[in-house]
C-alpha cells in the first residue's frame, strides 16, 4: 500500500525511470504523538525510512554503513524493541534500498543496485532480476503475504509496470490504451489491485488502477492537468493518492476515490509551496501523507481529508515538540493513520523518523442507530448498530433505566440496576456490533445505546428504548384475552409472577393492576 524510493541524491540512475512515469478537531487523544529516530548502523551517517507495516511496528527503509553512500546503503527492518538491523544484499550486489514492507514485517521489497529483490525473514534476499532483454528493475510495492511484488523494470521498448510472483515471475503489465511506458507504485494487501503511471493516448503520463479482472483504468488528472502519477492505493483499491499537474503552476497532491469511476480531488499545499505530492495512504483512504516543495527545500505533509499540513509545524501543537528535527518528507502511514514514517535531519544530520500516535482523521460515524421497541417481562431483543471510522472500531454497549441520570456498562451475563435484581441478561458478547439483550425483568423502561470507538475516541448511537410491556404475559408481541387467561392461571397459583406492585403478596390488587395493564396495552 505504501511505496518508496531512493530520495534525493540516492537516486542518481534511478531517476530517469521514475520522471518517465514518475482534522484536526473533533479528536481525541491518549497521549500526544511521539517521534522516533530510527538512528544508524554501524558505522552509518544517514537513514530514511520509507515504508511501516499496517500495524504501524515495523519500518523499513535505506541506511548507509560506512561514509560510501551509494555502495555501503542497505536496506533494513526496524522496531521500537530492537532497532534498526540491515537485511544485507542480494549475492553480487553492491547496495539495496527497502521500498515497501508486508504483513507483520516479515517481508520487505525495494533495488538492489539495479535489480529489484524481495527479502523475506524466511528466505532472505532474492534478486527478482528484469523483464526479459531488460538491465533495470526498481520494486516499490509489496502485498500483505510478500508475494506479489510490483516496481518498474525496462526492455528494448522502454520502461514498464511489472508484477512479479514467486510462481509466475515478473510480468509486464503494459501500458493504458495507446501509452508506451507504465510504472507499477504500489499494489492492495491482497495483490489485485495495481496503481502508478502510464502513457496513454494523450500527451503526458496519466494515474492509472488496474485489476487482474479489469485491466488498465484511466484515473485522469485534476481540472487542467495534462499529466498525473499515482502513488499509493488503499486496502480496499477505491482510494488512490498520487499527484497532478492543474490549473495552476506546479503539481498538487490528488485523491482518486470510487470504486466506479474515481473522482480527482486535489488535496491543496500550503502557501509558499510550488508544488505537493501524496505518497501513501492508510488501509481505510481517511489519512494520506506526502511532502510540499518550496524554495528553501522540502517539508512533511499530513492530508487528514482535504488540506495540506505541515508536520514541522502541527506537531508541536498537538503536544509533540520537534526540537532538534526538520522533518522534510513523510514516506509510509500505518493502516489505521496513527503511525507517520520518513526523512528529515535531526541537528542537521539526515535521519528516518517515526512518528506514533497520530490522531486519526474523524471519530467513528454511527451509519445505524439500534432500533427498540416493546418487549415482554422474561423476553429479549436483538439490538445492532452500524459505524464507520478510520481506524480499528471497536464496540461497546451501555444502558440505564429510563429516569436515571448515567449510563452503565452493559457486560456479558448479568446487569444490574439500582435494585437487587437483574434487568436483563446479555446472551454472548456485549462488544460487538449485535447485543442480544434476554431475562428482562419487570421494572422501569431500558434505555440501551452503542459505543463504537476507534483511535480517535468514542461516539455514541441513539438510545434504543425497551418499553417494558407486563400486560404481554405469554410474550408473543401481542396483548389479547390469551394474555388474560395466562395470567389469571398464574394468579390463581399464587405465583410470584403475578405480583404486579412488588409487594411480596400475590392478592386482589395485583389482579386490578393486571386488568389497568390489559386495558392500556403496549
Amino acid at each position: 500500500m505504501m511505496h518508496g524510493t531512493r530520495s534525493n541524491g540516492n537516486n542518481r540512475a534511478l531517476l530517469g525511470a521514475a520522471a518517465m512515469v514518475t482534522f484536526l478537531a473533533g479528536g481525541t487523544l491518549a497521549a500526544p504523538p511521539t517521534i522516533h529516530s530510527v538512528g544508524l548502523l554501524p558505522g552509518g551517517t544517514y537513514s530514511r525510512a520509507a515504508a511501516v507495516t499496517q500495524d504501524g511496528q515495523v519500518v523499513t527503509g535505506i541506511a548507509d554503513l560506512f561514509t560510501d553512500e551509494l555502495w555501503g546503503d542497505r536496506a533494513f527492518r526496524w522496531t521500537l524493541a530492537g532497532g534498526i538491523q540491515s537485511l544485507g544484499t542480494p549475492i553480487g550486489l553492491p547496495w539495496t534500498a527497502g521500498n515497501s514492507i508486508g504483513g507483520v514485517g516479515n517481508a520487505v521489497a525495494g533495488n538492489a543496485t539495479n535489480r529489484a529483490f524481495r527479502w523475506t525473514s524466511a528466505g532472505g534476499m532474492q534478486n527478482l532480476g528484469t523483464l526479459p532483454g531488460g538491465t533495470l528493475a526498481l520494486a516499490y510495492g509489496l502485498s500483505a503475504d510478500g508475494n506479489v511484488v510490483v516496481g518498474t523494470s525496462n526492455n528494448a521498448n522502454g520502461f514498464w509496470g511489472f508484477r512479479w510472483t514467486p510462481s509466475g515471475g515478473m510480468v509486464n503489465l503494459g501500458a493504458l490504451p495507446g501509452g508506451q511506458g507504465s510504472s507499477a507504485n504500489a499494489v492492495t494487501p491482497d495483490g489485485l489491485t495495481i496503481v502508478g503511471a502510464s502513457g496513454w493516448s494523450g500527451a503526458g503520463s496519466r494515474a492509472y488502477r488496474w485489476t487482474s479482472s479489469g485491466g488498465f483504468q484511466n484515473l485522469g488528472a485534476l481540472p487542467g492537468g495534462a499529466s498525473s502519477f499515482a502513488h499509493a492505493v488503499n486496502a480496499a483499491g477505491t482510494i488512490i493518492v498520487g499527484e497532478s499537474d492543474w490549473s495552476g503552476t506546479g503539481r498538487r497532491a490528488t485523491r482518486w476515490s470510487g470504486a466506479g469511476t474515481p473522482v480527482a480531488q486535489n488535496l491543496g499545499a500550503p502557501a509558499g509551496a510550488s508544488d505537493s505530492i501524496a505518497v501513501a495512504v492508510s488501509a481505510d483512504g481517511q489519512a494520506t501523507v506526502g511532502y510540499a516543495i518550496f524554495t528553501f527545500g522540502r517539508r512533511a505533509m499530513w492530508f487528514p481529508g482535504i488540506g495540506a499540513v505541515d508536520l514541522n509545524t502541527h506537531l508541536p501543537t498537538i503536544g509533540l515538540p520537534l526540537t532538534g528535527w526538520v522533518l522534510e518528507e513523510a514516506r509510509g502511514v500505518s493502516g489505521d493513520g496513527s503511525v507517520i514514517v520518513g526523512h528529515g535531519t535531526f541537528n542537521g544530520q539526515q535521519r528516518g523518523f517515526v512518528i506514533r500516535n497520530m490522531p486519526c482523521s474523524v471519530l467513528p460515524v454511527v451509519t445505524l442507530n439500534p432500533t427498540g421497541g416493546p418487549v415482554c417481562v422474561g423476553g429479549g431483543a436483538t439490538l445492532s448498530v452500524g459505524a464507520s471510522a478510520p481506524g480499528l472500531l471497536s464496540f461497546s454497549w451501555e444502558w440505564r433505566e429510563v429516569g436515571e441520570p448515567s449510563y452503565r456498562p452493559a457486560v456479558a451475563a448479568a446487569n444490574f440496576g439500582p435494585g437487587p435484581v437483574a434487568r436483563f441478561h446479555v446472551s454472548g458478547s456485549a462488544t460487538t456490533a449485535t447485543l442480544q439483550v434476554t431475562q428482562i425483568s419487570s421494572g422501569a423502561d431500558l434505555d440501551i445505546r452503542a459505543v463504537p470507538t476507534n483511535p480517535c475516541g468514542p461516539s455514541w448511537s441513539l438510545p434504543a428504548l425497551l418499553t417494558i410491556c407486563r400486560a404481554d404475559v405469554n410474550c408473543d408481541g401481542v396483548v389479547d384475552f390469551n394474555d388474560f387467561l395466562v395470567f389469571l392461571n398464574l394468579y390463581n397459583a399464587g405465583s410470584p409472577l403475578a405480583d404486579l406492585n412488588g409487594d411480596s403478596v400475590v392478592d386482589f390488587n395485583d389482579f386490578l393492576e393486571y386488568l389497568n395493564l390489559y386495558n392500556a396495552g403496549c
